[in-house]
């Protein structure tokens, strides 16, 4: 018994030469099989809005950050040179998490609507920050839009001018420039298709527009394309959002969010307003299973989780007023992002991390105008 209580009283000694050395444990950290220190929380990206500078006071250069909630530090990455007469258009995360796309224009004319020059496509490797022009085109025209990534982060489709496709490869420093595309793309999922909406002429009356777009899924080259919703003309339009299977997209139709199902030709109430304009205001999808977070617009913004394999859907967090919304979900799928911006006070931009039933873990948005991003690795 002495000899035990010797040994503990050693420990203790030791453990407490080790605290005022400075040297502590991690609680914040977990040890993964191969011994190595993992983050309890996946860092995450965002980045200043350069466009509202003169409205709200902020700086023109646009700043991107890196986040990490476990140690509560942020630290910029990439400095955007924009100006009053240099616009940042796109901006975007790959997948994957490695890389960032952005685009930038110029105008002819500073802080109005005139004619765009110079327009630019970059790549950035969020690892090494190695950063590579993609696509340069100085002639007049419109931006450079629409970026999609594959599903696995190795090709970025974009737009110049609104009407000219490009895929770019990213392991091959390559871009191909596309035909035969049926509309403006929507989305590329993981059945291997590409997805396209084409609006016919519309009418508007009484605040609302009518005639929603066509639907279609199509082959990588386009050569192959398959109309997969036909709208009813009289119906209002709303803004389709895409499933990451590519089977179907979730939309606002009267006093319901509903899913279509391509297959099936079906549409299924998955979630019911409470107020007469409630509407979706924004998804993420799960990156492993079949679900997705749904921000809805109820009166207030009400966040649910929705299962597709069932049609469940589970309240997770409401926010007081309308806020435009931001999410994403982290690798493991057991805790979120959901950046609050109120729609009317741009200053007021909060990013909230919270696990999976809508606990606060943390919350930052020090700075004027951030928009997320998304988790890295």
């Amino acid at each position: 018994m002495l000899v035990l209580l010797l040994v503990f009283i050693g420990l203790f000694g030791a453990l407490k030469v080790l605290q005022k050395s400075g040297v502590t444990t991690k609680p914040e950290s977990l040890t993964t099989q191969g011994g190595k220190e993992k983050s309890q929380y996946q860092r995450f990206i965002y980045y200043t809005v350069s466009r509202f500078a003169e409205q709200y006071g902020g700086e023109y250069t646009t700043h991107v950050y890196v986040y990490d909630p476990n140690s509560k530090q942020e630290k910029e990455i990439i400095s955007i040179p924009t100006t009053k007469a240099i616009n940042l258009s796109r901006i975007s995360i790959s997948p994957d998490r490695k890389k960032i796309a952005y685009s930038i224009f110029e105008q002819t004319i500073p802080g109005t609507g005139a004619a765009y020059i110079n327009k630019e496509l970059w790549l950035v490797d969020v690892g090494s920050l190695k950063r590579t022009l993609v696509f340069s085109d100085k002639k007049e025209g419109s931006i450079i839009d629409y970026l999609t990534w594959s599903p696995d982060g190795s090709y970025l489709i974009f737009y110049n001018n609104s009407k000219e496709p490009y895929k770019y490869s990213v392991e091959e420093s390559k871009n191909e420039k596309m035909n035969n595309f049926p509309g403006i793309i929507a989305g590329w999922f993981t059945n291997g298709k590409l997805g396209f909406e084409k609006a016919d002429t519309s009418r508007c009356s009484g605040g609302e527009c009518y005639n929603p777009n066509k639907a279609f899924l199509t082959s990588l080259d386009g050569s192959e394309s398959v109309e997969v919703y036909t709208p009813n003309k009289d119906e209002i339009y709303t803004p389709y959002y895409w499933l990451n299977d590519g089977n179907g997209f979730v939309r606002t139709k009267l006093n319901s969010i509903i899913r279509y199902d391509f297959a099936s030709k079906k549409e299924t109430e998955i979630i019911k307003t409470t107020t007469q304009n409630g509407r979706l205001g924004r998804i993420a999808m799960f990156p492993k299973s079949n679900s997705a977070l749904i921000a809805v617009w109820d009166g207030d913004t009400i966040i649910y989780r929705v299962d597709f394999d069932t049609n469940v859907s589970t309240k997770i967090k409401a926010y007081s007023g309308e806020l435009t919304f931001s999410m994403d979900i982290s690798d493991d799928e057991k805790y979120y992002l959901l950046q609050q911006t109120n729609a009317y006070f741009r200053t007021e931009t909060k990013i909230d991390l919270v696990s999976n039933d809508g606990n606060l873990i943390d919350q930052t948005g020090s700075k004027k105008d951030l928009q997320l991003l998304g988790f890295i690795e």
